[in-house]
């Protein structure tokens, strides 16, 4: 459930800033574009607290911070397993744009 007054925060890669956006979709829709246009595989999403590693590219230190937080960007919490679903299609739009 959306938070009032919340936003969905990302930051994509270790060198990234951080960016809000309205919905998990959103969200995923810019980490989409990062990603590019034509990825040949199918992308793995592997979820950690406060964010996602989607190999090859965001792994490690390099994954993507990804919850549910304050003004501030401070964490309030993680998406829900259906967010999770709104986030990945939002993902894969974005590669196609």
């Amino acid at each position: 459930m959306p938070l009032a007054n919340g936003k969905v925060w990302i930051r994509v890669g270790d060198l990234d800033e951080y960016h809000a956006f309205g919905s998990p979709y959103d969200a995923g829709f810019e980490v989409g574009r990062r990603i590019g246009v034509g990825k040949p595989e199918p992308l793995s999403f592997y979820y950690r607290a406060a964010g996602v590693s989607i190999p090859p590219r965001f792994t490690g230190h390099n994954y993507v911070s990804l919850f549910w937080g304050d003004t501030k960007a401070q964490w309030v919490r993680d998406l829900t397993n259906a967010e999770k679903r709104q986030f990945e299609e939002g993902v894969g739009k974005g590669i196609l744009e």
